[in-house]
């Protein structure tokens, strides 16, 4: 059997990537850049996969988005942590609940998830009011995860034989 170039997989990453570019650009308030790399991180070989993969990181984004938004609303209503050692320190220590509720909740896989979305939203703060900027974040990561499912359920394998 000849090997291609590229299969089928790339070719759905290439599209779900695009598309996920494409609709985040359309949100005031995104930064596209999450919802490609959640699409590329979603895509797997089957739909099964994909959706599992997808719903884990769903549970992660939720997770990371929430408490990134109440780190950076205690910093924006309680107290700003000026000394930037300290709040890294902080921002490092606020991990244990990310991966605990990650691990608790029998999502191992949604682990690295939660951390990056966590960190994407305390370490990128820029302007927006706290929970303003942690949904868009969840809903950047969100769009790449929807569409590399949906790519996945539709573009299949057209040599794959179907189960009867």
């Amino acid at each position: 059997m000849a090997k291609h170039f590229i299969g089928l997989r790339t070719v759905k990453t290439i599209v779900a990537v695009f598309l996920s570019l494409v609709i985040s650009s359309l949100r005031e308030g995104s930064v596209p850049f999450y919802s490609a790399i959640a699409a590329v991180l979603c895509m797997q070989k089957d739909f099964e996969n994909s959706f599992k993969v997808g719903y884990d990181r769903f549970i992660a984004t939720i997770v990371g988005a929430i408490l990134g938004c109440l780190f950076l609303m205690f910093e924006y209503y309680v107290y700003a942590i000026e000394n930037q050692i300290l709040r890294y320190l902080l921002v490092s220590l606020l991990l244990i609940p990310v991966i605990y509720i990650c691990v608790y909740t029998k999502r191992p896989g949604s682990v690295a998830t939660g951390c990056v979305v966590y960190l994407a939203i305390v370490i990128n703060r820029a302007g927006q009011l706290p929970f303003a900027f942690a949904f868009n974040r969840f809903l950047d990561t969100t769009i790449g995860i929807v569409v590399a499912i949906l790519i996945n359920s539709y573009l299949k394998n057209p040599l794959k034989k179907v189960k009867d």
